[in-house]
Order: C-alpha cells, then structure tokens, then sequence
C-alpha cells in the first residue's frame, strides 16, 4: 500500500486558509464580548444574597449580612471577597484597612469558602477593616455575585449600582479607580 502526501498537504492548505481569514474574526468577536461583559458588570444592582455575619468581628452586632444591609447604608460601599487562606488577599489587606477609616464609605467583606473561626483569627491578626463580614463557607453569594476567584473586590454606589469590580489583590491604582467610580475623596 503506497502512503501519498498530496491529499494530507491539501488538506493542510485548506485549513490554513480557512484559518487565516476567519481565525482574526473569532477572537475579535471574544476580545469584543470581554469588555461587553466588563462593562455591564460594573453597571448592575446589587446582587440578591442573604448569608451569615460574624458578630464578634464586627462594628455592629447584625447576625446576618445581606443586599437590603449594604443598600441600607446611606453610603457608598465596597465589598470585598477575601479568606484566610489566600495570601494575595493578605497583600491587598492594609490597603483596606487603610480606607476603613474613611467616613465617606463602608467596607465590608465577605469570607468566601472559609469558617468563622479561621476568619476571626486571621481578622485578629492583620486586623479588621471590615464594617460587616460574612460568612459564604457554601460559595451561594460568591456565585450570585459572580466572582471569579479571590480576592475580588466590589464598589457600589449609595444606590446599591455596581459601579467598579476590581479581581485581584487592590493596589493604590485600582482602589483610586474604584473610589473614583462612587464618587468618594481619598487622599493617599
């Protein structure tokens, strides 16, 4: 039986040409559907969710964090997905407990797929910026807030709007960008 090349290299032609014409139309196409999906996140009521607080780290003594609290506030508010076993979380952490101490925004923070007992000891340890934590040990707020990994951080108008999602660890850039979106002084 005699192998010939000729129908193989056609075949190899043919795809490549098909390749180069339509190959910079498809990843056009995702690179377009990426920022559409960006920008309608940042423009998004506050998601439905309803999970436990922990009380002993708090500045209230609410038992539950839910939207209808952080839309109650009366001020702008940046949610933050952190836990205690994620080490970028820890490198973006003095950045919020340094815009804690702003009045013109609450900070609160969501312990996502951790427990209450290793987020009250981390929070002891670096400290706790947070107005309000949560507990979603299950991932349901994470899913219905839609985040994409830890830490992942939210900034929502006094309106309850989704203004600014940062993914990733904050740095000074992108907590500015974020500040700036609710409208909120900070000087650094």
């Amino acid at each position: 039986m005699r192998f010939s090349l000729i129908p193989l290299l056609a075949f190899v032609a043919v795809v490549g040409c098909l390749g180069y014409f339509f190959l910079p139309e498809l990843t056009e196409g995702k690179k377009m559907m990426a920022i559409r999906s960006l920008t309608e996140s940042r423009m998004r009521a506050t998601p439905r969710f309803r999970i436990p607080a922990l009380a002993e780290e708090s500045a209230t003594n609410m038992a539950v964090m839910s939207d209808a609290v952080l839309v109650s506030q009366g001020l702008p508010v940046i949610v933050n997905f952190f836990a205690s076993w994620c080490q970028p979380c820890l490198a973006e952490h003095p950045l919020l407990v340094e815009i804690s101490n702003n009045s013109q925004v609450r900070v609160f923070g969501i312990a996502w797929r951790d427990s209450s007992d290793k987020t009250q000891a981390w929070l002891r340890r670096h400290g706790n910026p947070f107005f309000l934590v949560g507990i979603d040990a299950d991932s349901k707020a994470g899913i219905e807030w839609g985040i994409a990994g830890i830490p992942e951080t939210f900034f929502l108008d006094r309106s309850g709007v989704i203004r600014f999602v940062h993914t990733g660890p904050l740095t000074r850039e992108s907590l500015n960008k974020g500040l700036e979106a609710i409208k909120v002084d900070f000087d650094s």
